[in-house]
């Protein structure tokens, strides 16, 4: 019976290892023919058997009772020592499937021993495993055995064989080794059986999958010409144990609304001048209108979308979502998108200058997104109150992600100063290039779509120092980027920006 954990949701805690396991029992009957004149021979069987001549052996017809390979289920915990798992848990992605498979061919456990002479056992044993981080096949006696012991009690002492090959085995001793299923017994070492709980690792590895792999077990015994005749057995355990792969950071989302910081904090970081590395970035799905983004954790530590955010209402109601947004998947407690202006080329219906109106254009192209006024961008329809350099506590971002601030976490001045990228022209030519993907959108002022690809500009969510009317922004032109530090500006919140979103996990 194999026994595998495979039922794995996000967010759930389970325990480090799956595993199956399976106690082998056997028993060999030594029969020792004193003073015969035929061969010393003995028998090893698994099955009982009584044993009452001194004289030829009765030929047995082996299996008595149609043996087969027991599979038992064995908590691995009960083992203990260093392979006692059971307090440590990890938390798996709903992407993974742990499994493990551990069988035994049916054995053939009988064998006749001729005292003096090495005399072998053996069945294969197959296993695999997939979604793993590591694995270990172990082996030892199996709960209530410590020995291969003879049923009377004059029976010989039959110890470890001590890492001997058969030609250097001594006599009552017994062992085991594992192999290639074509090995020959007679060439392979024979070690001692590990006591119950301790465990000996026969076969180890760190991978993602073990393909499915046979091996033959084999157990040699040497019976002495003093040997005691009689039963001898003993039961063994064979376990698989695999630490299921922990899938963390972006691989194991799939939206944007599944963000965390702690997801961040798992993902590869990008480090200065290096490209990302594996696992460092991903295509992910904003919920409210399947639009998609690559996201990456740059240099500074925190996770970007590196493409400019698309949302309007017609992309939600495309999606057959309400243009009402709440908490349940965006980073406001609610907020209705107001109708959106409609426009084409390079006009769109005026932006007025002198108000505050929470309108967005509908550029939605996959490069420059859509442009947003600032009131939009930060879901506050009434954005009176923001000034003297707050940040607004809401934003359209994705559930998890937030509008960049002027200074601080997460603001546009720390990862470019991470990233190393300068106010020059060098700079502006960084911030455009991959992974940063900033494209020189221009803007929307006075009703019109302007400078478009001769400048990039950008919201924070930082409202301005002195006046109601304006707010903070990143811009950067053809030679030079405005940083967000004391070239900082501030625009009027009725003009129209793209905006990025970010989630800390510095």
């Amino acid at each position: 019976m194999q026994t595998t954990q495979n039922n794995y949701n996000y967010g759930r805690k389970f325990r480090k290892y799956t595993y199956s396991s399976i106690p082998i029992s056997f028993c060999i009957l030594a029969l020792l023919l004193l003073n015969s004149g035929i061969g010393n021979r003995a028998h090893a069987v698994n099955t009982d058997h009584e044993t009452t001549s001194n004289n030829t052996p009765t030929p047995i017809s082996y299996p008595k009772d149609n043996p087969t390979a027991l599979t038992h289920a064995e908590n691995m915990v009960d083992m203990g020592g260093t392979d006692s798992a059971d307090n440590t848990n990890y938390t798996i992605s709903r992407a993974v499937s742990p499994s493990t498979s551990l069988t035994i061919a049916t054995p053939n456990l009988s064998t006749i021993a001729p005292v003096g002479e090495v005399s072998y056992l053996s069945s294969n044993v197959t296993y695999s495993a997939n979604d793993i981080e590591s694995y270990s096949l172990k082996i030892s006696y199996a709960s209530g055995s410590n020995a291969l012991k003879g049923d009377s009690s004059s029976a010989s002492t039959i110890t470890g064989a001590g890492g001997k090959t058969p030609a250097n085995m001594s006599s009552n001793t017994w062992g085991y080794a594992l192999a290639d299923a074509n090995a020959n017994n007679t060439t392979l070492t024979y070690n001692t059986m590990p006591a119950y709980g301790s465990g000996t690792t026969i076969v180890s590895g760190n991978a993602e999958s073990v393909p499915t792999t046979t091996k033959k077990l084999v157990f040699a015994s040497k019976f002495a010409e003093s040997a005691t005749s009689g039963h001898y057995r003993t039961k063994v355990l064979l376990s698989l144990t695999a630490t299921p792969k922990v899938v963390a950071g972006l691989d194991s989302i799939t939206y944007m609304q599944e963000m965390t910081g702690e997801v961040c904090k798992q993902t590869p970081q990008k480090l200065k001048d290096q490209t990302i590395p594996t696992g460092g970035s991903k295509v992910l799905i904003d919920k409210r209108d399947n639009s998609t983004y690559t996201v990456a954790r740059l240099e500074d530590g925190n996770c970007w979308m590196t493409q400019n955010l698309r949302l309007t209402t017609q992309s939600l109601a495309a999606a057959g979502h309400s243009n009402t947004l709440t908490s349940v998947d965006t980073d406001v407690d609610s907020f209705t998108m107001p109708t959106t202006l409609v426009g084409s080329g390079s006009s769109v219906s005026r932006w007025t200058n002198s108000s505050i109106k929470p309108y967005s254009a509908t550029f939605n192209n996959a490069t420059n997104g859509t442009y947003y006024n600032w009131s939009v961008a930060v879901a506050e329809a009434d954005t009176s109150s923001l000034k003297n350099n707050v940040d607004a506590p809401w934003s359209i971002c994705p559930k998890g992600w937030k509008l960049p601030p002027s200074t601080g976490d997460g603001s546009y001045s720390q990862f470019m100063n991470a990233a190393g990228i300068g106010t020059d022209k060098t700079g502006v030519t960084k911030i455009q290039s991959t992974p940063y993907n900033f494209p020189m959108a221009g803007h929307v002022y006075a009703g019109r779509l302007n400078n478009n690809g001769a400048w990039g500009v950008y919201w924070t969510r930082t409202a301005n120092d002195t006046s109601t009317e304006w707010a903070g922004y990143l811009y950067f032109t053809s030679s030079k980027i405005g940083r967000v530090t004391t070239e900082f500006d501030y625009w009027r919140r009725s003009n129209g920006y793209p905006i990025r979103c970010v989630a800390i996990g510095s």
